[in-house]
């Protein structure tokens, strides 16, 4: 057992008992709790070390990593990551990752620390991992690609026809119908956005299968009073994800309203 955990339980067991040589009862209260902090602060800090330690020893070797596993080991060791301290709710399944185990356990226990630490007091943090699917991020190389390509195929035109000036007017005109276009799909959504009705119910529209819209779309209808399809959303949510407490939470909650509006 480290020593900060030795010194923690011993000062938990003198909390225990009230008055004799450690001065008056309050006094002796607060000055454990202060030393209990302190020993949860050094601990803490001590397996940190540890575990940078152990990241620069180990050889840097890329294996396959099971994402789903190592973080919720990340979870299972830190108890500020756990209920009632924080709600942290892993979007299954994950994407498996190839790199170096000790590094990308070090930088998810990082990245869920920094998570839950940054809140406004007496808020209890919630935290969604999931795995990007969407290709915003790797599509950059590939659109530079194609503006590079592009701009050689503008440029090869130009030399091959006898009026270049079409060829800069033409490319106009398309670069303006595909921004004009994208403009169109963007004031679209943004409609979408002014009402969670219609954008949670798009996104149910789109993913039937997830619990997550059902619940949100459920949330919704309660915040009009309709507690009919609230029910019935939060009833698929919690049927599609049996782990999902905030569903199972919120159906509870809309019965209870339901009930006590008849």
């Amino acid at each position: 057992m480290p020593g900060a955990r030795k010194r923690r339980l011993a000062v938990r067991l003198c909390a225990n008992k009230t008055g004799g040589p450690f001065g008056p009862p309050a006094a002796t209260s607060f000055g454990l709790r202060r030393i209990i902090s302190s020993s949860k602060r050094l601990d803490k800090m001590i397996v940190d070390v540890l575990a940078y330690s152990r990241m620069n020893v180990e050889p840097v070797t890329r294996t396959r990593l099971d994402v789903e596993q190592l973080i919720h080991a990340v979870i299972e060791q830190n108890p500020d990551l756990q209920s009632p301290k924080a709600e942290i709710e892993v979007q299954r399944p994950l994407l498996n990752a190839v790199g170096h185990e000790a590094s990308f356990t070090q930088c998810i226990s990082n990245l869920l620390s920094n998570a839950v630490k940054f809140v406004t007091t007496g808020v209890i943090p919630r935290n969604d991992i999931l795995s990007e699917r969407n290709l915003y991020l790797p599509a950059i190389g590939l659109l530079l690609a194609m503006v590079a390509l592009g701009s050689h195929l503008i440029q090869w035109l130009q030399t091959i026809i006898w009026r270049p000036a079409f060829v800069r007017i033409g490319t106009s005109v398309l670069a303006t119908a595909l921004i004009a276009v994208l403009c169109l799909f963007t004031y679209q959504r943004n409609l979408l956005y002014q009402d969670r009705l219609l954008l949670w119910s798009d996104a149910v529209r789109k993913s039937p299968h997830k619990a997550r819209p059902h619940n949100n779309l459920g949330y919704a209808y309660a915040l009009h009073d309709d507690w009919d399809h609230a029910i019935d959303e939060f009833r698929t949510a919690a049927r599609l994800d049996p782990d999902f407490i905030v569903a199972q939470q919120n159906l509870r909650d809309a019965y209870l309203r339901h009930v006590g509006r008849q």
